[in-house]
């Protein structure tokens, strides 16, 4: 159990970092 929540945390904490650098980015851009 412990297992498949590690597989599923890691890609969700890492999508919400991504789209966290993206956001930083087009705010960079349009600024």
């Amino acid at each position: 159990m412990p297992e498949t929540k590690n597989d599923s945390a890691i890609p969700f904490f890492g999508k919400i970092v991504y789209i966290k650098n993206e956001v930083l980015l087009l705010k960079h851009l349009i600024h």
